[in-house]
């Protein structure tokens, strides 16, 4: 199998009548990475996809495979794998007819066609059934083939374009394990795209979520969840914690945020800060816990950092087994979402019971309020 390939993306821009689709993306992906555009629909991800498979044809730009540009060539001249979210697996042939199709237009001879297609069969656990027609297969097996279809022709570039989202949660988690350590095991360069969080946080080496035809942050999948540089990303990642308010006060590394009455600490680091600035923060799921309800809202400090308190009230209590989430009211028309381990409560929250909720001041991001500029702090 071919691997280690660099793909290169210099400026591509597509429009669509009055709509700019890419707006001068640049970006680059290592050799043996596996690399996801994530975003919302009708953001670009599928449109740069099927720009670097040959299926779309840019205004401009230029695409490298390592130093070779293939922009100007045609699809079926890239050497790329493709992946496609309906599978596309031809009804009328076997599964192993299926899979050395593409060795078949490439005019592979059929001793060596055979042995690649028995070989991509064993990768992908399908060597007993490639006699079988796609009709007696389930969805997770016909993208089995899909993929196996996609690998057999050794290409330089893999590209999969929502290829789990017609599967069942279960089965979708399973067969992103899968592609995943075959990518690994194969060192093949591939680019995924999808809309699912969760999914690209599991599987990439580097994520780049996009928004309105640009990349809005490429980083690894911790630094993207740690460290989002915008509120539309943190957004985008699940966090929904996420507040607006102006800034009351400043106080030595710490600033004071008036919101509808309820008063939160964030950090201040750098100056950044000023009196009077509308700011939005986020407070992850996870950083937040419950302190003892007498603790009264405000600031304290333990020997592992300083912390700021507020008072809330239960809404929702969800057990999920380890993991207990909370819903918790705080202010008029806002509500936190609340990620504790179920084991380390001692008391468990109940609809209704009053609250203190807690969070060390340095783990909050903020962000200008309405704004897709890079974070504060």
């Amino acid at each position: 199998m071919s691997h280690g390939t660099k793909l290169i993306i210099e400026g591509i821009r597509k429009t669509y009548t009055d709509t700019i689709a890419l707006d001068d993306v640049s970006l680059q992906v290592k050799p043996g990475e596996f690399f996801t555009l994530l975003g919302p629909s009708g953001c670009g991800k599928t449109t740069l996809l099927r720009s670097v498979a040959g299926f779309v044809k840019p205004d401009r730009g230029k695409v490298y495979f390592d130093e070779t540009r293939i922009d100007k060539l045609p699809a079926q001249k890239r050497n790329i794998g493709m992946v496609f979210q309906d599978y596309a697996v031809f009804p009328h042939m076997s599964v192993s007819r299926n899979v050395g199709y593409g060795l078949k237009s490439r005019r592979i001879p059929g001793p060596e066609a055979l042995e690649r297609v028995t070989a991509a069969l064993r990768l992908v656990e399908m060597e007993e059934l490639g006699k079988r027609m796609p009709s007696q297969l389930s969805g997770g097996q016909q993208q089995r083939v899909a993929v196996a279809r996609a690998v057999v022709v050794r290409p330089s570039v893999l590209l999969m374009d929502e290829p789990l989202s017609n599967l069942d949660a279960k089965l979708r988690i399973q067969m992103r394990r899968d592609i995943r350590e075959l990518q690994t095991n194969l060192k093949i360069t591939t680019v995924y795209v999808t809309h699912d969080q969760a999914e690209a946080l599991a599987v990439s080496d580097r994520i780049a979520v996009m928004r309105a035809g640009r990349v809005e942050q490429l980083a690894a999948p911790d630094e993207l969840y740690r460290h989002p540089r915008t509120e539309f990303v943190a957004r985008f990642l699940g966090n929904e914690n996420i507040i607006s308010g102006t800034i009351d006060s400043m106080n030595g590394s710490t600033a004071t945020v008036n919101h509808q009455g309820v008063i939160f600490r964030i950090p201040n680091r750098g100056q950044a800060l000023r009196v009077g600035d509308r700011i939005s923060f986020l407070l992850r799921s996870e950083i937040l816990d419950f302190a003892a309800t007498e603790s009264a809202a405000g600031t304290s400090a333990t020997t592992d950092g300083t912390y700021c308190t507020v008072r809330g009230s239960v809404e929702q209590s969800e057990y999920g087994g380890a993991m207990l989430r909370t819903r918790v009211s705080v202010g008029d028309d806002t509500s936190f979402e609340v990620l504790s381990m179920d084991d380390l409560l001692v008391q468990k929250p109940k609809p209704g019971d009053n609250v203190a909720l807690r969070y060390k001041i340095d783990d909050v991001i903020a962000f200008p309020a309405g704004t897709g500029e890079e974070s504060l702090v």
